[in-house]
């Protein structure tokens, strides 16, 4: 298959936004990089102070290649997100992680702007519309965008350049669970997939061209519980803006990795998340996009892989393929101090189970930490 020649959304990318773009297509295929969210805020006996830790460097002695951090809460001017981690923190971080070359993706899990609902209560009728232009709360949500602009124009490195971010704003959209997720015939959204595509084109407008925020490479990322593999490309692309409005195609994947809801054999598990992966790298492929595994949970005893999930599941996934080595990070979701349970709990602390199938993760020749960084910036010669 040939690839289209990559066009990144931002025509007017800074030098080193640029060079990122170019060099995560360059690397696509060579590697893949280990992520976390949340990983350098705290973890699961520690919290904020800690400088410089991290459970997964605690247990394998380096950091996530790919550090994750969310939004939420910045619309309503509040000083720290939703998981209670300072925004000021979340500066400092970022700044870390670019400085050591990782890879920094932001997700915004913001309120309902009807009615302020978080977790739980973050669906209402209409509540896209009522955002895009001639809405109720189409003003008050450009000013949730400017909240953000202003937010991101903070993410300097030490010369003061914008650090480049890969922003994921409106996830799982294919759900009927967050305000502007479009659902399916069983489970009907707060959006129509129309509404979604202009939502996420008013955002970038906003970010883009009004606030001229030229250092975001933007992700779109559906959940795999709410499309089937037999029309994943179909049900993938409802909602889907354009291909001008889009740098990365991701899937959050909690649903084949040994979820209650998906009793199967373990095989058909594995081989299910192969297809998953694979159904995504050739969508991006022949569309010059990167692609990416956004949000996975951990391989579950559902799974048979209770001692290994991370070598004899995930790693066995990642490298099965051609097409599957083209997805070029895995972001596990956060290490709460109080447990979420289920296999939403993101890595192993040193003494846990898997933790020694972890040790062997970090050295395999494919699956990236931050000890073994390909080199993800530089300018770029268009510049």
């Amino acid at each position: 298959m040939r690839t289209p020649e990559p066009q990144p959304v931002d025509p007017a990318l800074t030098p080193q936004a640029r060079g990122f773009f170019d060099r995560l297509h360059a690397v696509t295929g060579t590697a893949a990089l280990f992520g976390q969210q949340d990983a350098l805020a705290y973890g699961r006996r520690w919290s904020r102070g800690h400088i410089g830790r991290s459970d997964v460097r605690d247990t394998v002695g380096a950091h996530p290649a790919v550090l994750g951090f969310d939004l939420g809460r910045i619309e309503l001017d509040e000083v720290a997100n939703l998981d209670g981690v300072l925004f000021d923190d979340i500066v400092a971080w970022i700044q870390e992680g670019h400085a050591n070359g990782c890879l920094i993706t932001l997700s915004w899990h913001s309120v309902n702007p009807l009615t302020r609902g978080g977790y739980g209560e973050n669906t209402a009728p209409n509540s896209v519309a009522a955002v895009l232009p001639h809405g109720s709360h189409h003003a008050e949500f450009l000013h949730w965008l400017d909240r953000v602009s202003s937010f991101n124009s903070r993410l300097v490195d030490s010369a003061g350049e914008a650090i480049p971010i890969v922003f994921r704003p409106f996830h799982e959209h294919s759900g009927s669970w967050f305000w502007w997720g479009i659902g399916d015939g069983d489970h009907p959204g707060s959006a129509s997939p129309d509404e979604f595509a202009e939502l996420w084109r008013m955002t970038v407008r906003q970010l883009r061209d009004k606030r001229g925020q030229h250092n975001l490479l933007y992700a779109i990322s559906p959940d795999r519980s709410r499309l089937s593999l037999d029309r994943f490309v179909e049900q993938y692309l409802r909602g889907y803006p354009g291909d001008e409005w889009v740098d990365v195609l991701g899937i959050d994947n909690y649903f084949d990795t040994g979820r209650a809801d998906n009793p199967i054999r373990p095989e058909q598990h594995l081989a299910n998340f192969v297809a998953t992966l694979e159904q995504v790298a050739a969508l991006a492929q022949a569309r010059g996009k990167l692609a990416a595994q956004t949000e996975v949970g951990n391989a579950g005893e559902l799974t048979g892989n209770p001692d290994d999930p991370w070598t004899g599941f995930l790693a066995r996934a990642a490298t099965s393929t051609a097409l599957t080595r083209r997805i070029l990070w895995y972001l596990v979701w956060r290490n709460a101090p109080v447990p979420t349970g289920g296999n939403s709990l993101g890595t192993p602390t040193p003494d846990e189970a898997t933790a020694n199938d972890f040790r062997q993760l970090a050295q395999s020749s494919f699956i990236r930490f931050a000890d073994r960084l390909p080199t993800l910036y530089r300018r770029s010669p268009r510049a």
